[in-house]
C-alpha cells in the first residue's frame, strides 16, 4: 500500500485479495463505498464530482474513474493489462485508469490527464502517477497491428523489442512514455516490476490461464 499523504491511500492487489470488495475495503481501513465501473477496453472515462450522487455512475461503462470526492474508494481490475493510480496533492483529484492495448492504443491515460487538467484545473507537473504489476515484454507477444497501433499513439521507445521476426510490448512502458508527453514529470511516475505472467504465485494473469482468469486490481481513496 502508499499513502501519498495522509489523506490519500493508493495500492493494488494480488491473487489473495483480488478485487473482492470486503477485503479491499479493509485494506483501505475504514468502511467506505468502493466504485468500479464496467470496463470494456474504451477510453472512456467517468468523473464522480463531490456534489454527484453514486448511484448515478454505477452502471458506467468506461476504463477510467476521476473524482475529487472524499470517503469513496475508486479502482480497476487487471488480469495483465495495466492498472494505472493518479493522484494531483495540489488539486485534491484522483483516478484509476484499466489500460490494456485498445486502451494505451486509444491514448486513455493521455486522455484522463487532459481531463483531470481541464475540467478538474490540475496541473500536470503535480500528477503523481503509480502503474502496477502487468505482462511486460518477457512475455507479451503482439501481432504487428496491435504494435503498430500502440507505436502511433506513443511514438519511439524501449517500450518495443524485437526477437525472430516477433514483436514483445510493455504496456507500461509505452504509459509512461504517453504520461510524460502530456506533461507530467519523470520523477512522478512509478512503475512496479512484476510482470503478472512470470509470477503465477502472486498474480491472475489471461494470457497465462485464459478460461476462468482472476482479476487484482488498483485502487485509490481519500480519506
Amino acid at each position: 500500500m502508499q499513502s501519498y499523504s495522509s489523506r490519500v491511500k493508493a495500492f493494488f492487489t494480488d491473487r489473495g485479495v483480488g478485487i473482492d470488495r470486503g477485503k479491499v475495503c479493509e485494506l483501505f481501513g475504514r468502511g467506505v463505498a468502493l466504485y468500479m465501473p464496467i470496463q470494456r477496453h474504451t477510453d472512456v472515462a467517468v468523473a464522480i464530482l463531490k456534489d454527484q450522487e453514486l448511484t448515478s455512475t454505477c452502471d458506467s461503462v468506461a476504463d477510467a474513474v476521476i473524482t475529487d470526492r472524499e470517503g469513496i474508494l475508486i479502482g480497476v481490475q487487471t488480469a495483465d493489462c495495466v492498472p494505472i493510480l493518479a493522484f494531483d496533492p495540489n488539486g485534491g483529484v484522483i483516478a484509476a485508469i484499466h489500460a490494456g492495448w485498445r486502451g494505451t492504443a486509444k491514448g486513455i491515460l493521455k486522455s484522463v490527464v487532459a481531463t483531470m487538467c481541464i475540467d478538474f484545473h490540475c496541473n500536470p507537473r503535480d500528477i503523481l502517477l503509480s502503474v502496477g504489476p502487468s505482462i511486460k515484454s518477457c512475455c507479451y507477444e503482439v501481432g504487428g497491428d496491435v504494435m503498430d497501433e500502440v507505436r502511433q499513439a506513443t511514438g519511439a521507445g524501449d517500450y518495443i523489442r524485437s526477437e525472430a521476426d516477433r514483436w514483445y510490448v510493455d504496456l507500461a512502458r509505452a504509459n509512461r512514455y504517453q504520461a510524460l508527453s502530456a506533461g507530467l514529470s519523470e520523477t512522478n511516475v512509478w512503475i512496479s516490476p512484476d510482470c503478472t505472467f512470470c509470477l503465477p504465485e502472486r498474480y491472475h494473469s489471461y494470457r497465462r490461464t485464459k478460461v476462468g482468469t482472476g482479476r487484482q486490481g488498483g485502487f485509490i481513496g481519500m480519506l
